[in-house]
């Protein structure tokens, strides 16, 4: 799933297609999906390290933004393109779109929704370690509660301000982007997905088994289509987050056929970062290289291709040797290994 929206925001960002679908909203199930994801990988953990998660998520993000941004760059120099170095310096930091920037996409467009699961990311980690610490034990309900309200009026401040979910460079207030706030408001509500799962999972029930196994086709086709509906910016995108929702739900259960034959293409998902990150500079190449009047059609067959290639590649041969190499060299660091050892000892 996460490899089929990464596709589809491959195409929507072909310059003759894009802003006529509501494909932006593949976004929004990443960050579901992402709250999902961390919940079960690192919040969940009563040995949870702030420093150890923040060592993990810049090791798995910034190597490839940094890549992509260079090489963005150097096609700015080449189309002798106004570069602004102070905006240049925010993407080099990755908090370009946390609402410190102007309100426009520069180089890499789709680096904005990476700056943005960053700092979110690293913003919940010190809730939790901090609030965790100053509070003390507290019941997992009250949590679950606070966590849906943060959710629930992110969501309402992007309803009232916008009237929609495409806001990322927009500025809703002084250092906060509507990027960052529909960044919140999507990875908390994957967080209490994920509690859902955990919930459901601990007493197997057969009959809701078989319901997921016979609700998992619909909802793969409904989540299939929604990506592809015109673009019509305005409150409608609020109704898919429900499906958005229960399609991460059910479809962490793997139950039913069509759950198996999903299965079957997984290595999309697996390069979906690099898919996602890649797709748009090799756009802009491609471009400056193909004639004109060259058909969108034939456009998309010539470059579809190309992207899928190098981000199996690059997948294999740069980002994940590169993220492994970078975390275990962030853990072994003296200043951070130090602070890991007396935080041990002090435990």
């Amino acid at each position: 799933m996460r490899g089929y929206a990464a596709f589809a925001i491959m195409i929507l960002h072909f310059p003759e297609i894009n802003g006529s679908l509501n494909t932006y909203l593949a976004v929004d199930f990443f960050l579901i999906l992402s709250g999902f994801v961390l919940m079960h990988a690192y919040f969940r953990n009563p040995e949870f390290s702030l420093v150890s998660f923040a060592q993990a998520r810049f090791a798995r993000l910034y190597p490839l933004h940094l890549v992509t941004l260079i090489v963005s760059v150097l096609i700015y120099i080449a189309t002798n393109e106004y570069i602004d170095k102070s905006t240049l310096a925010l993407h080099g930091l990755m908090i370009h779109h946390v609402g410190l920037g102007p309100d426009k996409f520069w180089f890499n467009s789709p680096s904005w929704s990476i700056s943005v699961e960053f700092w979110v990311n690293i913003l919940v980690a010190l809730a939790l370690a901090f609030g965790t610490r100053i509070l003390g034990s507290i019941k997992s309900s009250i949590v679950n509660g606070l966590m849906i309200v943060v959710s629930i009026a992110c969501y309402v401040t992007l309803f009232i301000t916008l009237g929609h979910l495409d806001g990322h460079i927009q500025t809703l207030a002084p250092a906060v982007s509507a990027g960052m706030v529909r960044g919140m408001a999507s990875f908390m509500a994957g967080i209490l997905i994920y509690k859902l799962y955990t919930h459901l999972d601990a007493a197997p029930n057969p009959a809701l088994q078989r319901a997921f196994g016979m609700a998992t086709p619909i909802l793969l086709g409904l989540f299939a289509i929604c990506l592809w509906l015109p673009y019509i910016h305005l409150w409608i995108d609020f109704i898919m987050l429900p499906l958005f929702l229960a399609v991460v739900l059910i479809g962490a259960f793997e139950v039913g056929s069509s759950a198996k034959l999903a299965m079957k293409i997984h290595h999309l998902g697996t390069i979906s970062f690099s898919l996602y990150l890649i797709h748009r500079p090799i756009q802009k190449i491609a471009y400056l290289i193909l004639p004109e009047d060259t058909p969108l059609a034939v456009k998309i067959l010539l470059i579809v291709p190309v992207v899928l290639v190098l981000a199996h590649l690059t997948q294999k041969y740069f980002e994940m040797p590169v993220y492994r190499r970078l975390k275990k060299l962030l853990r072994d660091a003296p200043l951070f290994a130090s602070k890991l050892s007396t935080r041990s000892a002090r435990d």
